[in-house]
C-alpha cells in the first residue's frame, strides 16, 4: 500500500502494482496531430488524454517500428460512433507474448 496525495490535498491508501516495461504508440498525421485516447484514471477519479500504451509480457522485447501510414476522414456522426465503438473494443482483442508471436509467424508463412 502507498499513501497517495491527490491534487486537492486529500490522502488515500492505494495498492501499488509494479509493472514491467510499457509499449507506447505515437501516431502523428500530416498535420502533426497526435492520436490520443480519452481515458479514466481511477486513483484521481479524473478523465484525461493519453498516448495509446500497454504493458509488455515477461520475456518480450521492445522494438521501435515505423508503419506504413494511412488516412481516413469521417464526418458522419454514425460513422464516428462506429469507429469509437470499435476502437474501444480493440484492447479486448489484443494478443500478447507467445500467442502474438504465433499469429505473426502464421502471417509471415501465409505471405511466402
Amino acid at each position: 500500500m502507498a499513501d497517495v496525495e491527490l491534487l486537492d490535498g486529500r490522502h488515500l491508501d492505494h495498492t501499488v502494482i509494479r509493472l514491467g516495461p510499457v509499449a507506447v504508440a505515437t501516431v502523428v498525421n500530416e498535420a502533426n496531430e497526435v492520436l490520443l485516447l480519452w481515458r479514466h484514471r481511477f486513483i484521481t477519479d479524473a478523465w484525461g488524454w493519453e498516448l495509446p500504451s500497454g504493458g509488455t509480457g515477461e520475456g518480450e522485447t521492445l522494438v521501435s517500428v515505423e508503419l506504413v501510414s494511412g488516412e481516413v476522414t469521417i464526418t458522419m456522426p454514425s460513422d464516428i460512433a462506429l469507429y469509437v465503438k470499435v476502437f474501444n473494443e480493440m484492447p479486448s482483442m489484443a494478443v500478447y507474448g507467445a500467442e502474438a508471436r504465433t499469429l505473426i509467424a502464421q502471417a509471415i508463412r501465409a505471405l511466402r
